[in-house]
């Protein structure tokens, strides 16, 4: 609730009631109370306005993060991530076999084995594959991701980023093909300069 101070200052509280009994039981009132709540409410309006500042981040960059918990096998993405493969949260299982399935079957071995390489022996990993939409739509992304392990060593969470890159390797396609036009016709050329 937000009261205001006879001097103007603006004060958030939390309010809380208990039921006031006599010593018959029978119900007398209500005892209130009234705790400041104005730090940790400005505390979470700052963190409120960073995670959409994150979000907005993520959007403009293409790139989404997430996080496994490896024992309940829970994976959790960010909006942007969940735009990136194409997949509404409330269609996602959050497990890491569904990530799996959502690689390229061309490129889900290399995945697969490069996360579990750094789980048996490595603190990260980052790698360049392909991710199937369910749509259909092929894209590439960028994964990078660090390994999280517990005082005896075992594997606790993997978290990280997944980035789009699509479109980057669209335009080095569309280069390796003019450089593969521009030696054809350089070959053409000379063999017709010897002639």
């Amino acid at each position: 609730v937000l009261l205001i101070r006879p001097d103007g200052t603006r004060v958030w509280t939390l309010v809380s009631w208990t039921p006031y009994v006599d010593a018959a039981g029978t119900l007398v009132g209500y005892l209130h109370r009234l705790t400041e709540y104005t730090d940790r409410r400005a505390l979470r309006d700052r963190l409120t306005q960073r995670e959409a500042e994150l979000e907005t981040a993520q959007e403009i960059a293409h790139l989404g993060s997430w996080s496994w918990e490896v024992a309940g096998d829970r994976v959790t993405w960010s909006a942007e991530l969940h735009r990136i493969y194409g997949v509404e949260p409330e269609t996602f299982d959050g497990s890491y076999a569904a990530v799996i399935e959502r690689a390229h079957p061309d490129d889900r071995d290399f995945v697969e084995q490069t996360i579990q390489d750094a789980m048996r022996d490595g603190t990260s990993y980052g790698y360049e594959g392909r991710i199937v939409t369910p749509a259909g739509e092929t894209r590439w992304v960028s994964a990078h991701g660090v390994v999280d392990r517990d005082d005896d060593g075992t594997v606790v969470r993997l978290h990280g980023t997944c980035q789009d890159i699509t479109e980057l390797h669209r335009v080095a396609e569309d280069a390796h093909q003019a450089r593969r036009r521009l030696k054809l016709f350089s070959s053409i050329a000379e063999a017709a300069n010897r002639s």
